[in-house]
């Protein structure tokens, strides 16, 4: 399927009172969070509607699949002016088109897949109930939109055209936050601090600089399989790619220190994933208020021995065997009670892959 996005940047940022596109969120730029969301996701081929600084603006984010269009109007037209200048561009290259404002940065590639994953010709992710960002049209849909007069914006347009797009509801708070004001900025700062996660390539940075042995890996991998194959029989689904991160990450610390779930959460920590140093922290006991994704990861990590899936009686029939005082029983009838909450909890399925 030939996948591609439509990115507007063409705003005047006059609420926010700097340039939102090239705002600094971490290591990169709002822009640059961006399109590397859509990349994540399966998108080939993107257009980025400029405006204002469009000249700084390409030169952070140009690369082979970027295509840049400049809205000489952005000063005196509204966000749709530019969806349609991306839209035209994009109808007749790509099937399906993932839209969104350059200022919503943090949302989930598992997101988009969703969005991916419906016949629809028009769908809106939600969130708690509520619809954010981005959007995804069809081809047919979008040639549709840009003969519209633009009354109204594109909620307008779609309106016109009688159709309703169809709600995906997903565990994603980052559809909902942008960057419109120094406060909502603020507010996506502090969920960029708190609940992001790193690259393929950084976490094998992380687990080279712990040490991170061979065979541990091959069990983080296995519990990374298994968490994500209980995640699928979720609804609405958890945050794929932070449980994922989180699973192969969780015993980084294994290999230096005895309380490794307390060092590998530390040690995410101070790289500033704190929502993954709490999973990590908890994978052996889960405390107080888990998160769903921590409550997956717990399980998943408990239907694992070595890189082999097994039924969980085994497993804990395993660790029990090293219970050796009433204090350690206690702790091993507390563990072995949470995993079967998370169970029927969730109603969940845990014989898939079990011996293989």
């Amino acid at each position: 399927m030939n996948i591609g996005a439509v990115v507007v940047a063409a705003g005047r940022s006059s609420r926010m009172g700097r340039f939102k596109p090239l705002l600094p969120l971490g290591p990169r730029t709002v822009a640059e969070h961006t399109l590397h969301r859509l990349r994540q996701s399966g998108v080939e081929h993107i257009v980025v509607v400029t405006g204002r600084e469009e000249q700084k603006l390409r030169a952070v984010l140009d690369a082979p699949d970027i295509t840049f269009l400049h809205n000489g109007e952005y000063e005196t037209t509204d966000m749709f002016h530019s969806a349609k200048l991306g839209l035209s561009h994009m109808a007749q290259r790509c099937e399906r088109i993932i839209f969104t404002p350059v200022d919503v940065p943090l949302f989930s590639p598992h997101t988009v897949r969703a969005l991916l994953n419906t016949n629809a010709q028009a769908a809106v992710p939600t969130c708690s109930g509520k619809k954010g960002h981005p959007l995804l049209l069809s081809a047919a849909m979008a040639a549709k939109l840009i003969e519209d007069d633009g009354d109204g914006g594109l909620k307008g347009a779609l309106t016109r055209l009688g159709v309703i797009p169809v709600q995906v509801a997903v565990n994603d708070p980052g559809i909902l936050l942008d960057a419109d004001t120094p406060e909502e900025f603020a507010k996506l700062e502090e969920y960029y601090r708190s609940r992001w996660y790193p690259s393929d390539a950084e976490i094998e940075e992380m687990l080279n600089e712990m040490g991170t042995p061979t065979q541990i890996r091959e069990h983080s991998k296995a519990v990374a399989k298994a968490a994500l194959d209980l995640a699928l029989q979720i609804t609405p689904p958890p945050d794929f790619d932070m449980l994922r991160a989180a699973a192969l990450l969780h015993d980084i610390a294994k290999a230096q220190d005895d309380n490794h779930p307390a060092a590998g959460g530390e040690f995410l920590a101070r790289r500033g994933y704190l929502a993954l140093a709490d999973m990590v922290s908890r994978h052996h006991d889960l405390g107080g208020s888990p998160t769903v994704e921590t409550q997956l990861l717990y399980l998943a990590d408990k239907l694992v021995g070595g890189s082999r899936r097994v039924p969980l009686e085994e497993r804990f029939a395993v660790s029990l065997q090293k219970c050796k005082t009433p204090d350690a029983l206690q702790h091993w009838e507390r563990r072995r009670v949470d995993a079967l909450r998370i169970v029927h909890r969730y109603n969940l399925d845990i014989t898939n892959g079990e011996n293989t």
